[in-house]
């Protein structure tokens, strides 16, 4: 059985790296948006420059500084669900429980696309049953 913080990461980098490759130009700033989506995607460039950043120090280990970089995205773009999915993610390899379902929960809010409403809903029991990702 593969261990829950590598599956976690898996997904992660799957999600992170899905948005930066998208062919369309959608993710890269441009002023249209996925059909079905409520979400406007326009000046999405330094967002996904955040999350890719986070995503990096997050491989590293270094949880607070991705923490603190994904913040920093939702300042920008406070409706990305990725992002939501990103931050977390990342607290609760911290082991910040009530703060990672707290923002699975907005992450939620928004409405995501079927796949992305799975992973926060995963995210939220794992903090509801206070289960870290070691």
């Amino acid at each position: 059985m593969l261990n829950f913080k590598l599956l976690s990461m898996v997904i992660l980098v799957f999600l992170l790296s899905a948005c930066a490759t998208q062919s369309s130009g959608v993710w890269e700033g441009a002023d249209t948006k996925p059909a079905g989506s409520k979400h406007e995607y326009e000046s999405r460039s330094p967002v996904i420059s955040l999350r890719t950043k986070a995503m990096h120090y997050t491989q590293e280990g270094h949880y607070s500084k991705a923490e603190a970089t994904l913040e920093r995205a939702l300042r920008i773009d406070s409706e990305d669900p990725l992002t939501y999915v990103a931050l977390a993610n990342v607290l609760l390899f911290q082991e910040k429980f009530d703060a990672s379902t707290s923002i699975a929960e907005k992450g939620l809010a928004l409405n995501p696309e079927p796949e992305l409403e799975k992973v926060l809903k995963d995210i939220i029991a794992k903090s509801n049953n206070r289960e870290a990702i070691n």
